[in-house]
């Protein structure tokens, strides 16, 4: 069991270095080309509404998936679950990237 002292310092850990990440990303892209880095948008021909559709339809994906692999009456062995549910982000983010230019995202 994690300690609620050891939990704290993992999240400021974390805190902390996604902002050197993004530092250090700000530091090695051109001036140029910093314009929209890191902002969620979607793509120039996509409406509001169609990408806001375009996540709710590969979120409602993503969760099914989730709860069927994480279903207590379902024998899963192995990697079965974890494997499942990769491919399913990976397709997700294959099909969503080109629509709203926003990955699916685990927070």
């Amino acid at each position: 069991m994690i300690s609620i002292r050891l939990k704290i310092v993992l999240n400021c850990f974390t805190f902390f270095s996604g902002i050197v990440g993004a530092a250090a990303l700000y530091g090695v892209v051109p001036e140029g080309k910093r314009g929209d880095l890191g902002t969620p948008k979607h793509a120039l021909d996509v409406t509001a509404a169609g990408a806001f559709g375009c996540e709710l339809v590969l979120t409602f994906l993503l969760m099914f998936v989730v709860f069927a692999c994480t279903d207590p009456k379902r024998h899963h062995y192995g990697y079965e679950a974890a494997l499942a549910i990769g491919v399913c982000v990976a397709v997700g983010n294959v099909m969503g990237v080109n629509e709203t230019e926003v990955l699916l995202s685990s927070k």
